[in-house]
């Protein structure tokens, strides 16, 4: 995998795609977590299970079909025997 890389404005995702400062992308497990670009922090900051409860995106309507984080955690934790990566 490459390296992620943090630029003045924006972040470079492992995949070569260029995300915003405080842009979320959401992943589904078995690396269910949030990572967010912080151009101050020059870093991803990621976000694992239990989200935090004040976090807006525990509030937000999620289709049945939606396994991304936060709803993921549920799911991760219950059915999962391997840890999160």
């Amino acid at each position: 995998m490459a390296k992620d890389i943090i630029w003045d404005s924006f972040c470079i995702w492992h995949d070569n795609t260029t995300i915003n400062d405080t842009y979320e992308v959401l992943r589904a497990p078995p690396n269910c977590s949030k990572w967010v670009c912080n151009v101050t922090a020059r870093a991803f900051l990621v976000f694992g299970c239990p989200p935090d409860p004040t976090d807006r995106l525990r509030w937000l309507f999620y289709s049945d079909d939606d396994w991304f984080w936060p709803k993921c955690c549920n799911v991760t934790q219950v059915n999962s025997t391997r840890p999160l990566v």
